[in-house]
């Protein structure tokens, strides 16, 4: 989407000004690749690599189709 139709459409949507440009900003820093840099702060955390966002959403797929009834409700 080009950028002056994405601003026009999240301003339309209620964010602010600011908001609307920090979002563009993020989007123009992750579509230059700044964020394909890999660290070592998931192993210095937790002990172990990081892994694919897909690993965890396969073994969370249930969760999310059918989330806990003892859970309070999302205020979202």
């Amino acid at each position: 989407m080009p950028e002056q139709i994405a601003r026009e459409q999240m301003l339309a949507s209620g964010l602010s000004p600011w908001q609307a440009e920090g979002t563009i900003e993020l989007y123009d820093w992750i579509r230059h690749d700044a964020a394909d840099t890999v660290t070592s702060s998931v192993r210095d955390l937790v002990g172990q690599d990081a892994r694919p966002i897909e690993d965890w959403l396969s073994e969370m797929r249930a969760a999310f189709l059918a989330p806990s009834t003892d859970l309070p409700r999302s205020a979202w």
